[in-house]
């Protein structure tokens, strides 16, 4: 069974999404001998024994037994929704951070690395929040540091726009109210 999801997941070509998204050099990181698609191949081949055995449980008439194993047969969805966030997150990631580097180096504007890798990463992270809270874990204090993070750097660009703006603000108004 796990042979099959592997193959089906290697014909749509799972694996090259994998790759492209980085997660597999995100495992390979992590010392996981496994790639992306068997992964996935471990979790379907997993999810299945886990409707057999409660099948078995239910038959026996294990009403405790058979709960529990519903809760996890019905949390394992949300991991591969949390898995699939991840993967088109990092995805979207790389893709914006091309695209403002791209825009940047043309603009010929300075600190363009900087800027795209700080997007790249403002996306993945949110990306990370995301999942994590489809996966149901801490949403309150991950509610609460988003809320924090994105508090702080609209704060930090509103005073870096006000300082560095100062002048020009000043001349705006002076030239709109100045001639009157």
């Amino acid at each position: 069974m796990r042979r099959a999801w592997r193959k089906g997941l290697h014909a749509v070509r799972f694996d090259d999404l994998a790759k492209k998204s980085g997660i597999d050099d995100v495992l390979k990181a992590g010392d996981v001998p496994l790639n992306l698609n068997g992964v996935l191949s471990g979790l379907v081949y997993w999810f299945l024994m886990l409707i057999t055995l409660l099948a078995a449980i239910n038959s026996l008439g294990l009403t405790i037994a058979s709960d529990l194993f519903s809760q996890i047969v019905l949390y394992l969805p949300n991991v591969v929704v949390a898995v699939v966030i991840l993967i088109v997150g990092a995805l979207f990631a790389k893709l914006i951070r091309g695209a403002v580097s791209a825009y940047l180096s043309s603009a010929q504007m300075e600190g363009g690395r900087i800027i795209s890798a700080i997007a790249y990463y403002a996306i993945l992270v949110f990306a990370v929040f995301v999942a994590l809270r489809q996966l149901n874990i801490g949403q309150d204090m991950l509610l609460a540091a988003f809320r924090l993070c994105f508090g702080a750097a609209a704060l930090a660009l509103a005073l870096a726009f006000g300082l560095g703006g100062k002048e020009w603000a000043a001349r705006v108004i002076d030239r709109t109210f100045g001639k009157q």
